[in-house]
């Protein structure tokens, strides 16, 4: 498959329609797509899937948001149907690929027996972005946004989406996504307890 054609395609489709991206200028939905197939590429070094599958759907997963965020899996899918249909692919592969897209928001899917690889994988690499150090930046340009900002307030906001043990047994369960996850936390309980020390929370004043 030419992965490159299939995303600069995708690309056009953002540009083209700059409206996925009004609310939050920096949640831009073509670098999140980027960024998704990286976690992809970096799962599929250790875990055994269907690579032309899994990475076909990774990069048209979000491209439905140029039509609608409502059902925006379902306009996903039918833009990759269209598209795969014009370069005469496999009608099986076609329908494997688009399945995986219209499920990728069930998060709950990854736990229940029968899922195939290519689906947990990605909805494992689409939950690994904005997260961890992601996560940290997304909560410091937010707070930017609202009125009265503080350090306090982005201290604050970012403590209110910790990685917690919990959070990874639910978004992962191959052993290479938890061990990203699991980096993520270590960096993210560093960072969190660094700024609240220079923040100088909890310190006793004379």
């Amino acid at each position: 498959m030419n992965f490159n054609n299939a995303t600069e395609f995708v690309k056009r489709n953002f540009e083209e329609y700059p409206q996925h991206k009004l609310e939050f200028t920096y949640r831009e939905k073509f670098s999140h797509t980027l960024r998704v197939l990286m976690w992809a590429e970096k799962l599929l070094e250790t875990e055994r899937a269907d690579s032309d599958i899994l990475l076909m759907a990774v990069i048209f997963h979000d491209v439905g948001y140029v039509v609608s965020s409502q059902n925006h899996m379902l306009y996903s899918a039918d833009i990759c149907r269209k598209y795969l249909e014009g370069q005469f692919c496999n009608q099986n592969y076609i329908d494997k690929v688009c399945e995986i897209i219209i499920n990728h928001d069930d998060k709950k899917l990854i736990h229940v027996h029968g899922t195939c690889i290519e689906q947990i994988l990605m909805i494992e690499a689409d939950n690994l972005d904005e997260s961890g150090a992601l996560s940290i930046l997304w909560d410091a340009v937010g707070t930017g946004k609202e009125k009265n900002v503080s350090y306090l307030k982005a201290y604050e906001r970012i403590c209110q989406h910790p990685i917690t043990d919990e959070k990874i047994d639910f978004l992962s369960v191959s052993s290479s996504a938890r061990k990203i996850w699991k980096q993520k936390q270590k960096e993210y309980e560093i960072f969190t307890g660094a700024l609240k020390r220079d923040l100088g929370i909890g310190s006793i004043s004379g």
